[in-house]
């Protein structure tokens, strides 16, 4: 018996099943609250309208002389943050959160590890870890490069014509490449990467590719550049080069740098696809109107409850 034969199976069909239910739950989510903040605008414009045709005072009233507490004042300036930078803020948050947790208490780092083989292999026998290996990160090296890419790179697809300024429209699409890229290591591990299947797979590197390529696609003029390498490429060509770096790691690999580069690959495909197809358009859009008409009829339907 061979090696290959000796090692445990993984499972596709199931994590599939789980992945695309997962992502519509998301995007379901996102598009509720997205609907949530569009109603409370309205109904803000409309009875701003109704104080200045009736001569009301305006509401809320001027804040008085007296400094509000410091913890107040946080959250304050917080809530003002336009809604990307508030999303930034809370996912380097949350990553940073969890590096801290796994380290304060080590049995947690099975809840953010991905391995494909599941509990035959050490891990969870659970599609969950599928998302929350997205938080997960090996070391502090691992974070920081996670994260300076999240900084660098979420502003401005933020601001893009495909999200348009929208943060749970990015949010989902953020959670939603994290899954699928997990996915895709799952799918690497069954062919060409068997051995891959024992190992668990951690952090943001496949959300955080998928950025990167929702970047390349939406700016491919924009110069890039790569630390310690004293020149730059437009965003099209460093899209490539990186798809190029990637593919030969996934199919031959590179014995000092152990990487995910399934998941890294998927990442850049889901981010450049969905620019180059624009998610706006044919995913976001249909997931407004139906989440925005699904809302107001149910708050139509609390309204005549609470009367």
């Amino acid at each position: 018996m061979n090696t290959f034969q000796r090692l445990p199976p993984v499972r596709l069909f199931r994590p599939a099943l789980w992945c695309v239910t997962a992502v519509g739950t998301i995007y379901t989510v996102c598009g509720l609250v997205d609907a949530r903040q569009r109603t409370a605008r309205i109904d803000e414009m409309a009875r701003r309208r109704r104080e200045a045709y009736y001569g009301l005072p305006t509401w809320p009233p001027s804040p008085s002389s007296s400094s509000p507490p410091p913890s107040s004042s946080y959250a304050s300036a917080f809530a003002n943050l336009p809604g990307p930078t508030k999303l930034m803020g809370s996912l380097v948050a949350t990553n940073v959160g969890v590096f801290a947790m796994e380290r304060l208490l080590p049995q947690t780092s099975v809840l953010f590890s991905h391995v494909p083989a599941g509990a035959a292999a050490g891990g969870l026998n659970t599609n969950l870890t599928l998302l929350t290996s997205a938080f997960g990160h090996v070391g502090v090296p691992h974070l920081l490069l996670n994260m300076y890419g999240l900084v660098q790179f979420l502003p401005p697809v933020a601001n893009s014509r495909t999200f348009d300024g929208s943060a749970s429209h990015l949010a989902a699409f953020y959670l939603s490449a994290g899954i699928l890229s997990s996915y895709a290591f799952q799918v690497a591990s069954a062919w060409p990467r068997p051995m891959d299947r024992m190992i668990p797979a951690r952090g943001a590197s496949g959300a955080v590719m998928a950025i990167v390529g929702a970047f390349g696609m939406a700016y491919p003029d924009r110069q890039l550049g790569v630390i310690l390498i004293p020149f730059s490429l437009p965003a099209s060509q460093f899209l490539l080069g990186l798809a190029a770096f990637e593919t030969y790691g996934l199919f031959v690999g590179f014995k000092r740098l152990p990487l995910a580069h399934a998941a890294h690959l998927a990442g850049l495909a889901l981010g450049s696809a969905y620019v180059y197809w624009d998610g706006q358009r044919h995913i976001w859009a249909p997931v407004q109107r139906w989440t925005f008409s699904g809302y107001n009829k149910l708050a139509q339907a609390f309204r005549k409850q609470g009367k």
